[in-house]
């Protein structure tokens, strides 16, 4: 019988792994971190709300996502009216995106792209110090 409390252990570990995966509770972190995801989520919709804004941007969308499929990440797309845009816009983003409130940010995708043609997009991984040492010379600290 030794084998039947094995597998009935770890069948109830599976089934609480599945249940909190399929209720949402599967944020990262502490108690009291919904606070922090709330206010990163208003971050993230912030930083949206001024791209939109910026000359010639047409489309925004900023995603910012921390829990079990993606760990504190910040997801930025920005489609600009002309393919000469994306040179001079792409900078601008990945200031904003930088500079924006959103906490923890362990990982954040920058894509800039003309209505029609390619684009610019980059991965930063800011658990890498020298990633984060090129950010912060170029755009200064994290809030």
């Amino acid at each position: 019988m030794p084998a039947g409390r094995a597998w009935t252990a770890g069948g109830a570990a599976l089934i609480a792994a599945a249940t909190l995966a399929l209720t949402g509770c599967a944020s990262f972190g502490a108690a009291g971190d919904s606070d922090t995801l709330e206010a990163s989520e208003q971050a993230a919709a912030d930083l949206q709300d001024e791209l939109a804004g910026m000359p010639g941007v047409t489309t925004a969308f900023v995603g910012y996502q921390d829990d079990l499929t993606e760990q504190a990440h910040l997801r930025v797309n920005v489609e600009v009216a002309e393919a000469a845009q994306v040179e001079t816009t792409f900078p601008e983003v990945e200031e904003a995106a930088w500079l924006c409130e959103v906490d923890p940010l362990l990982t954040m995708k920058v894509t800039v792209v003309p209505v029609s043609g390619s684009g610019t997009s980059q991965d930063y991984d800011l658990q890498d110090q020298q990633t984060v040492d090129d950010l912060t010379e170029r755009w200064g600290e994290r809030p």
